[in-house]
Order: structure tokens, then C-alpha cells, then sequence
């Protein structure tokens, strides 16, 4: 029957009297019940979360529950067991939509030894999408070298992923520079820095205070007055370092208006380099 009813049984005999029972069938209503689930990330293994209307008294199962784990992203029909209080249950289908999960292949730039900036993480990956550091260390105290990373990448979808990255810590600059130098009116010095670290691709500047002299690693100077040369020098990661050198000039004695040593001549008194010439 659609609804409780009650049923009367009746025997008649040919002589005895006729005798009845009456049976009561009582139908309990089956589970009405709307059902929806929350999306899972790819590679989870936990099942969707399931939102019953109404939920009091009925108890949600999986019919045949796939692997959760191993479902690609998309929609995925599942069975699905809902039972009543009353003990009555009902059988149906729906969708569960697995999300795609990021690609942790993030890379970052090279930091410097002692500094405690985290490294540049390149936008090398789809707009919206973002990371955070597993057990992020403290990078000051990181030695230089190559070191291994972990991170979680996030993507809109609220899917998430673990990556490791290399982590490259450079050493700092550091330059080792004569502060003086002292030279013969006329004649020439190299300035030869010794120099470490990790250098960019156009490291060096020499400066006379009021322009660029050089770009190398080194500079041949001739100053006719005594002037004082910066050197700047550039690293990858780590900043810039400079270191100055003062060259002083020593001038000869004049006995006449014109010095006699050629090269002096040419370099120096011919540039202005002498501001003051006494005759004998």
C-alpha cells in the first residue's frame, strides 16, 4: 500500500462458524532529502563534504566510495545511501567535482649571505596564485651555498600544493684596495683591486670624483694633480661595495719655465697639471 492501512482476513467454514483477523500494514515514509557536496582538490583523500536538508535522523553513507585520491579533476557521478530513523532508506547519485591542483615549480633569485631578506620568488606562475614557506628559516644565518626549500603554492581554487625550491646564498662583496698610492709627476700607476664574491655581469666603476674613468677590473692612472679614485662594485645578490684609493703626485723641482723631463711635458704642464712654475 501507498499509506498505513488495516486488513481484515475472514474464514468461513461449511459448518463452524466463520472466523476473522484483522492485520495492521503500517508504511513508513522513505527519506526525503536533498543532498549536496562541497568540491575536493585533486589528490585529496578525504570525501567530500556532504549537506543533507533536512539532516535530523537520517544518516548519510557512500555506496561503492571511489578512491578519492586517485580521481582526476572534473565531475565524478557517486552513489550514495541515505537512511532514515524510521529504518527506511533511499539510493541515489550525484556529482562530486574535483578541482585541479596548482604546479609547485616555483624558482627564486639568489640571496645574500647575512642579509635577512627572503629570497624573490619570480611571478613566474598563473595570476591569483600564491606561496608561503614551510619552516621558513631564518635567512640571515644561511651559509653560502645551495640549500633546499620547501613551500606551499595556492592557487584561487583554494587547492593547494607542497614544492621544493634551490635556494642559491651568495657571498657578500669585499674589496681589498691600497688607500694610497703616491707616483712621479708624469708618470702612471695601476690600481689592482683584489676582490670576492659573487659579481653581476658589468661589476665594476671607476669614478675620479666627477666622472666614470673605468669599467675593468683594474685602471691605469696619471694624474697630474693628486686625486682620489672610487671603485663601486657591483654583486648579483648581495649590494654594492666601493673603496677609494688616494693618489698623490709628486712634482720635480723646475729650474726653468719648461720642465725637462719629456713625459711630464706632454702629461702635465701641457694639461694645466702645474698650477705654479717658478724660473731658476
Amino acid at each position: 500500500p501507498d499509506a498505513s492501512a488495516v486488513y481484515k482476513l475472514e474464514v468461513k467454514g461449511n459448518v463452524c462458524p466463520a472466523v476473522s483477523e484483522t492485520i495492521s500494514v503500517e508504511v513508513k515514509e522513505n527519506p526525503q532529502v536533498t543532498v549536496t557536496t562541497s568540491p575536493i582538490c585533486a589528490g585529496s583523500s578525504d570525501a567530500p563534504e556532504v549537506t543533507m536538508t533536512p539532516s535530523d535522523g537520517m544518516t548519510f553513507e557512500w555506496v561503492n566510495a571511489p578512491d578519492w585520491s586517485s580521481l582526476t579533476a572534473g565531475t565524478h557521478t557517486v552513489s550514495y545511501k541515505i537512511t532514515s530513523d524510521n529504518g527506511c532508506s533511499v539510493e541515489d547519485k550525484l556529482d562530486v567535482i574535483v578541482k585541479e591542483l596548482p604546479v609547485a615549480d616555483l624558482t627564486s633569485e639568489p640571496i645574500c649571505q647575512g642579509l635577512s631578506d627572503a629570497p624573490v620568488v619570480p611571478g613566474n606562475w598563473i595570476s591569483g596564485w600564491s606561496y608561503e614557506w614551510i619552516n621558513e628559516p631564518a635567512w640571515e644565518n644561511l651559509s653560502v651555498g645551495v640549500h633546499k626549500q620547501k613551500y606551499i603554492v595556492t592557487a584561487p581554487n583554494g587547492c593547494s600544493a607542497e614544492g621544493e625550491m634551490d635556494v642559491t646564498v651568495e657571498e657578500p662583496i669585499t674589496i681589498k684596495l691600497t688607500d694610497k698610492e703616491t707616483i712621479c709627476a708624469g708618470k702612471s700607476v695601476t690600481l689592482s683591486p683584489t676582490i670576492s664574491g659573487e659579481l653581476s655581469a658589468d661589476p665594476y666603476s671607476w669614478s675620479d670624483g666627477s666622472s666614470e674613468v673605468g669599467t675593468g677590473a683594474t685602471l691605469n692612472v696619471s694624474p697630474c694633480e693628486n686625486k682620489t679614485y672610487t671603485l663601486t662594485v657591483r654583486g648579483k645578490a648581495c649590494p654594492e661595495q666601493t673603496s677609494q684609493v688616494a693618489v698623490t703626485v709628486e712634482k720635480p723641482q723646475m729650474t726653468g719655465i719648461w720642465p725637462a723631463d719629456p713625459a711630464v711635458q706632454n702629461s702635465c704642464f701641457a694639461k694645466g697639471g702645474f698650477s705654479a712654475l717658478k724660473s731658476a
